[in-house]
């Protein structure tokens, strides 16, 4: 249960003009007091902006308690990236410090 609702999924609704599967996802939510953190988990080793899409849908849902999130990956330059950090996968740990 999340704020009385039941957390079956990581998956979000999108909007009805998305030609895919009409859905955003976020691999992980880490909930840090009442802020939420997204965190997508990607193989890659360069960056594509479409990483951040979940993160950003989730930012639009919950305004107040999403402020941002990470892309874990296997870079090796980290740096900020709009609303997100994007970590090597071997600094995972400064998430939850």
């Amino acid at each position: 249960m999340a704020w009385g609702y039941p957390l079956e999924a990581h998956a979000f609704r999108r909007g009805s003009s998305h030609q895919a599967t009409g859905r955003y996802e976020v691999d992980l939510i880490y909930q840090k007091g009442h802020q939420l953190i997204p965190i997508e988990i990607k193989s890659s080793q360069t960056y594509n902006g479409s990483f951040l899409e979940g993160i950003q849908h989730l930012k639009n849902l919950a305004p107040d308690r999403c402020l941002g999130g990470y892309v874990i990956y296997s870079c090796e330059e980290e740096m900020n990236i709009s609303h997100a950090q994007l970590l090597n996968y071997l600094h995972i740990g400064n998430i939850i410090r």
